[in-house]
């Protein structure tokens, strides 16, 4: 039997293949093989498989306006600043809503109250997609999903950490999976120092529990999601409606998202 104070260890020690692990990593930014343990700040241990990726990214790109692509790659702020580096919609992507949050006790709740893909794809008039684009009507929320689970987080060339969330603790092939985006920092002169700082705070909590995670890398937490609760604004990102984003199979089937994140607690 294990007793409370190696709790932990017994776990790892049941694990198929895991009397062969390594001293755990203190953060993601300093895993250099395909995978090792990772100790969380409450002491669990879990499994992280890291997926470098070349060029772009492995998502699919669809580059209606010819701008996005070019702009996170020739832009010297992508990826070694928190400055935001995108251009379609990025009034919207990184300006939050205002107004109290919808709250929804589960990941299946929140999804299942989203308008359909098929009607905002086709929305009249349809969405503009310049960077000075405001939120539409169906945009105009701010929610909060207090139970999901972290499966996924990688940072985009345009400085958003971008995460994948499951409403199940580990991966399977019934699993909801839904994007949210802890947004690259807009300039502090379009923001209040209030919604600012909730910005910056997010980008904080991601980075105080994985590390200031680098361009083209995949973190996929195989043997279990971290549970997670996230409040942010909501948004469809047309740029991607109706085609494949994520990475290594984890891919949600909708394009909309929380983006900005303005907040996040860690429930582990």
């Amino acid at each position: 039997m294990c007793r409370l104070g190696i709790r932990i260890l017994c776990w790892l020690l049941l694990l198929p293949g895991a009397r062969a692990f390594t001293d755990t990593i203190p953060d993601l930014t300093q895993l250099t093989r395909d995978g090792d343990w990772l100790r969380l700040p409450s002491g669990k241990v879990i499994w992280v498989e890291m997926h470098d990726s070349t060029g772009e990214s492995d998502e699919a790109e669809v580059d209606t306006l010819g701008l996005e692509s070019a702009a996170r790659r020739d832009n010297p702020l992508s990826c070694v600043t928190p400055a935001f580096a995108g251009v379609v919609r990025k009034h919207a992507k990184t300006i939050p809503h205002h107004g109290i949050a919808k709250n929804f006790a589960t990941l299946d709740e929140f999804i299942a109250w989203l308008p359909a893909d098929t009607y905002m794809a086709q929305h009249q008039p349809p969405i503009d997609r310049s960077p000075e684009s405001q939120r539409i009507k169906e945009e105009r929320y701010n929610v909060q999903i207090n139970r999901a689970w972290l499966l996924s987080a990688y940072r985009e060339r345009d400085n958003d950490f971008h995460l994948v969330l499951s409403n199940r603790p580990k991966y399977d092939p019934e699993a909801l999976l839904f994007s949210v985006e802890v947004s690259g920092l807009p300039d502090q002169s379009k923001v209040s120092s209030r919604r600012y700082r909730y910005l910056q705070s997010a980008r904080e909590q991601i980075i105080s529990r994985l590390g200031d995670l680098r361009c083209g890398s995949t973190y996929i937490f195989r043997e279990a999601g971290i549970p997670i609760r996230v409040k942010g604004s909501l948004f469809f990102d047309i740029h991607h409606a109706g085609h494949i984003h994520g990475r290594q199979g984890l891919n949600p089937p909708s394009a909309w998202e929380i983006h900005p994140v303005t907040k996040i607690m860690w429930l582990d």
